[in-house]
């Protein structure tokens, strides 16, 4: 195809708004580049083409007689798929749009700025009980606590978290299973690659007006660390000395309070709070076998 098929649908579009206004023309298939229309609850494909030499009744909702024209037959036949890159939405999502069920299609939607996929999506998982909307902070919630329970996992078991954003549910758990290393796996490396997986969804608080900044992200990430090493202690999966077990409860909160500068609820708020549940619990477990 000579130009590219999103800028040509672009023109067109310009061309005809009285055809635009009408909704019909829904988007791109972006796994074979042809044009989606639907009209009274009838979808159909056509390729830019045949959208440009008007070779489509929008009237009947079907092709125009032709005649055995072998050009105006290549038009209809031209199945030549563009580079998978990029949808284009026109009035509304496109039909065809899949709803995420991974990290990386999450972040596909979110460079997109597809909110109505990215709302499909977190709606299986983090959903509002008194509101009944989504909440990204639960969303962010959560995958704090599978980010925890993976390093966790791989490092009592000698694993490498995979980077392939692929390789986890949109609550951030490992949707296949891992190949063991003969290696103990190095804990900063693990503790970076889940930490990316909660940044993930801090991308799409962006498109939700929730605001935060670089100095919050970082501190967020070091009460993430925290936790993480507390819980390998309590596991005795930590053979490194730390001497943040003799830390009272009272510092513990005093030192991971949330910014007063934060105006939104947002991601270092809520991963925060994750964080102190989680030393809490380590701090009691580890009193627990101190006892015994």
């Amino acid at each position: 195809m000579g130009n590219n098929v999103i800028e040509r649908l672009r023109l067109f579009c310009e061309k005809n708004p009285d055809l635009v206004a009408s909704k019909i023309i829904k988007g791109i298939n972006s796994s074979t580049g042809n044009i989606v229309l639907e009209k009274n609850g009838i979808s159909k494909e056509i390729s830019m083409d045949v959208l440009e030499q008007e070779l489509f009744d929008f009237n009947t909702f079907d092709m125009k007689s032709i005649n055995n024209s072998l050009n105006n037959l290549d038009n209809l036949v031209n199945n030549v798929k563009p580079p998978v890159e990029e949808i284009e939405q026109l009035q509304e999502p496109t039909v065809l749009d899949i709803v995420p069920t991974n990290l990386k299609q999450i972040q596909d939607c979110t460079l997109a700025k597809n909110e109505n996929l990215l709302n499909k999506a977190l709606s299986t998982f983090a959903i509002d009980e008194k509101t009944g909307m989504v909440n990204i902070n639960k969303a962010i919630k959560i995958i704090t606590d599978s980010g925890v329970n993976n390093v966790v996992y791989c490092v009592k078991n000698n694993k490498v978290l995979p980077k392939d954003l692929s390789s986890y549910d949109l609550q951030g758990k490992l949707i296949s299973d891992i190949p063991s290393s003969d290696q103990k796996p190095n804990l900063d490396e693990l503790i970076n690659t889940s930490f990316a997986n909660i940044l993930v969804y801090v991308e799409v608080a962006k498109l939700k007006n929730i605001s935060f900044t670089e100095n919050q992200i970082n501190n967020a990430k070091s009460k993430y660390t925290t936790s993480i090493n507390d819980k390998l202690n309590v596991m005795g999966l930590n053979k490194e000395e730390n001497d943040s077990e003799e830390l009272s409860s009272n510092n513990v909160v005093s030192d991971i309070k949330p910014s007063t500068d934060v105006k939104k609820a947002g991601f270092a708020d809520v991963l925060i709070l994750t964080i102190i549940v989680l030393i809490y619990a380590a701090i009691i477990v580890n009193l627990i076998m101190k006892l015994r």
